[in-house]
């Protein structure tokens, strides 16, 4: 079982790597969102003392990232919406 930090370090890594594509406007960028979605509702729970901040922190990203009206193609709304939950991520890996 992963602990939280780790847990966090591989949500920011897909997440950073999504926003990678979405400069890059590729069109992989989408398919590389719906598996960072995918893995940011997973229910594999860290088994460590940070659950208690792992668990909102990954829910308030992907609540951020669905806030985006349109989440099937390349747009403002979605790359701020990816932007903020990749920033709050962070920070919480940072209070770990």
């Amino acid at each position: 079982m992963k602990n939280s930090k780790d847990l966090i370090k591989e949500h920011i890594a897909r997440l950073e790597a999504v926003m990678k594509l979405f400069r890059e406007n590729n069109s992989d960028a989408i398919s590389a969102l719906d598996e960072a979605k995918k893995a940011l509702s997973d229910k594999e729970l860290p088994a460590d003392d940070g659950r208690e901040l792992y668990e909102p922190a990954v829910y308030n990203a992907l609540a951020s990232i669905n806030s985006s009206p349109v989440t099937s193609k390349i747009n403002n709304v979605l790359y701020h919406a990816v932007s903020d939950a990749l920033e709050e991520l962070k920070i919480i890996l940072e209070m770990l």
